[in-house]
Order: structure tokens, then C-alpha cells, then sequence
């Protein structure tokens, strides 16, 4: 469904209530160096600090991002590795440095080196269909009004 009004346009694809996007963004995958990983004090959570100038926009909460190349980091028990494991990331706190879900107890401390990538996952998407969205049209407080009237007094010289 399409909808025109002069250079203002929406477009309506009905993809049903709920479906699967395989890549929420769009950008491509980039590897960027590793600084630190650190323990997060009273929690089960390591902070992981990339070299400044990395190329990428950052993870978002709920991300999956996977480790490799990283010297140090073997389990105590098993002798395993964190490289090649993925984790989720629980807490952005600047494009730099974020938190992953890891119990950094369970493993020997960073040493150095190490590169992170983000990973792409699939994610259920769910939104209203197209009969719930015209239903809930006539309830004008439920939608921008700036969508419905045109200011024209803004468009003079």
C-alpha cells in the first residue's frame, strides 16, 4: 500500500505480524583490535576496550560478537580458549567499549593481542498488520499529527 501527498509519500509492505531479518543493518562486517578485556567488578561480565580509530559504528545491546587471535583468556578447567567462542554483548558504553556476557573467573587473565568482529544473527521482527494499523487510524491520538495537515506557511519566502 502506498500513500502520496504531494512530496510527502509513506509506503506500507505487510510482511504478515512477524517475520525473520537475517541482517538488521546492513553494514558489513568489520574485524578491530583488541586494547583490554577486564574483568566488570561485582558482576559475571568482561569489558572489552578496542584501539581508538577502530571502523565501525559500534554493537548495540543484544548483539553477538566473537573473539579470536586473543593471547591469555583459557579456561581453567578445560584449557579452552576464548577464541572462536561467541558472545553477547550486555552493555554499550561508548563506540569503543562495551561489556560481554563471560564469567571472566572461569578463565585465565588477557595477556594481549586479540581481534573482535560483530556477527550477523537473525532476529524475529513482529509489527501490527496492515488491518490493525487502518483500525487504529481513526484513533487520530495514536499517530503524528504533522502527518495528516500540511503547514504551507512554512514554504514562504
Amino acid at each position: 500500500m502506498a500513500d502520496q501527498n504531494g512530496v510527502f509519500s509513506r509506503v506500507w509492505a505487510d510482511f504478515g505480524d512477524k517475520h525473520l531479518v537475517h541482517d538488521k543493518n546492513g553494514e558489513e562486517l568489520v574485524d578491530c583490535m583488541i586494547k583490554q578485556i577486564s574483568a566488570v567488578e561485582n558482576a559475571k561480565n568482561a569489558k572489552v576496550e578496542l584501539l581508538p580509530g577502530a571502523q565501525w559504528n559500534g554493537p548495540e545491546e543484544g548483539d553477538t560478537v566473537q573473539l579470536k587471535e586473543v593471547i591469555g583468556m583459557t579456561e581453567v578447567d578445560s584449557g579452552e580458549s576464548v577464541n572462536g567462542k561467541q558472545f553477547k554483548v550486555v552493555e554499550v558504553i561508548s563506540k569503543d567499549v562495551f561489556v560481554i556476557e563471560i564469567d571472566p573467573s572461569k578463565y585465565s587473565s588477557y595477556e594481549r593481542n586479540g581481534v573482535v568482529r560483530q556477527v550477523k544473527t537473525s532476529t524475529l521482527v513482529q509489527h501490527n498488520s496492515i488491518e490493525q494499523l487502518l483500525k487504529s487510524s481513526a484513533d487520530s491520538s495514536s499517530l503524528d499529527q504533522n502527518l495528516f495537515y500540511h503547514d504551507f506557511n512554512k514554504l514562504q519566502n
